[in-house]
């Protein structure tokens, strides 16, 4: 929504309110707060000019009565702009007289799960802006609360975990976030509305994904237990989101190395110290170049003992079979996270872990080129023997 000046004169803009300055009174300003307050528990106030617009700071005060500041961003640049996130005050007795279309909510989209209370909250409702999204874009997903008569006491301060999980379990993206709702003493039964806003990684491969809730205690980072079952996963089910390629190509930072016309971004193990017959994580980014030729690649990744001798090996597609690196557009990158199960047979001790880049249509081995800069002094050069690129020194207890 737009603001006008407060109490400005009547000749502003021509007098006609769809100019770009217009006049707004006092009683109405006030009154269009009390409108947003009600159907929002969060109030974003981009600030522009207002202490031209509105002198008497007739809306930085209402906001300071009303709401608490949780976030203040500086805009800099020749306007000197300030985006501020406030969170209202009275908003679980606000959102309860909300308007009429706020309350098709809860049927527009079953949650899955077969009971969604933790602690004295209850979920009613969920319903993602749109079940499909473009990486590198935020998921926006409207929640409806209700706090349980007659429940255990939620803890003092709970927080809220948006999740994003892949079809192996593996969590691909969270925002944690701790609501002024969660946490305030309300009367039972009063309903809340809350958004919820999950980023999403750039490089996220196209697909479909888990939408997970968590909530859990600020202080200690317990879940909240469902007390009607004991048993019951912390984490809610939502819904299937499903991810699209990014819309733009994005800004990406420089190669580690390059194999063909792939360049590997970033590549670290994620478990250095995994238990006997636990699996190895590894995540990697890549980028594909602008490139008339494109091919499918397999990671080839191998355990070498102390003799260098491989004891453990691991075949995948780059990226995968459902998204192999033939199809990937140019300059868009591409996560992969690799899990590798360690065989019960491994004895405890330090191991290499070494990637090798094969050509799938005829078995190629391709080599890695190093850009010439990364062996400038100062700066890490990525170590490369015979039996590939060295990912990381695993010690298995």
């Amino acid at each position: 929504m737009r603001t006008g000046s407060v109490d400005g004169p009547p000749s502003l803009g021509w007098g006609d309110p769809t100019s770009d300055f217009f006049a707004i009174d006092r009683t109405t300003t006030l009154a269009a707060l009390e409108t947003l307050s009600r159907a929002h528990t969060r109030i974003w106030h981009y600030r522009l000019y207002d202490t031209v617009n509105d002198p008497a700071g007739l809306i930085r005060q209402w906001l300071a009565d009303h709401a608490d500041l949780v976030q203040d961003e500086p805009i800099t640049g020749r306007d000197y702009g300030r985006l501020q996130l406030y969170e209202v005050h009275n908003a679980g007795a606000a959102n309860h007289a909300a308007p009429a279309a706020n309350t098709s909510l809860s049927s527009t989209l079953p949650i899955t799960a077969s009971t969604t209370q933790r602690g004295d909250r209850q979920l009613l409702a969920a319903k993602p802006l749109s079940t499909t999204i473009p990486a590198g874009q935020t998921l926006y997903v409207r929640t409806r609360w209700q706090q349980v008569d007659g429940a255990p006491p939620t803890a003092d301060t709970v927080s809220l975990s948006l999740r994003l999980y892949d079809d192996r379990g593996l969590l691909i993206a969270q925002q944690d976030s701790t609501p002024r709702w969660m946490s305030d003493e309300r009367t039972a039964n009063t309903m809340v509305d809350l958004t919820l806003a999950l980023p999403l990684p750039v490089a996220t491969q196209p697909g479909s994904y888990s939408l997970r809730l968590l909530l859990y205690e600020a202080a200690t980072g317990q879940p909240l237990p469902d007390h009607t079952n004991e048993s019951a996963d912390p984490l809610i089910p939502l819904t299937v989101i499903g991810v699209s390629a990014p819309q733009q190509i994005p800004i990406t930072g420089n190669a580690s190395v390059t194999f063909d016309y792939i360049d590997l971004l970033a590549l670290q193990a994620a478990n250095t110290t995994p238990a006997q017959g636990g699996p190895l994580i590894v995540e990697s980014v890549w980028r594909p170049q602008v490139s008339t030729y494109r091919d499918t690649y397999v990671l080839q990744w191998r355990l070498l003992d102390s003799k260098d001798e491989v004891v453990q090996q691991w075949d995948e597609a780059l990226g995968s079979w459902h998204y192999p690196s033939g199809t990937w557009p140019a300059l868009v990158p591409v996560r992969q996270d690799s899990v590798l199960p360690l065989a019960q047979a491994l004895a405890p001790g330090t191991y290499q872990l070494q990637l090798q880049f094969i050509r799938h249509s005829d078995g190629t081995v391709i080599q890695p080129i190093v850009p010439w800069w990364r062996h400038l002094p100062g700066l890490q050069s990525p170590t490369i023997t015979q039996n590939g690129l060295t990912v990381a020194a695993i010690v298995l207890v």
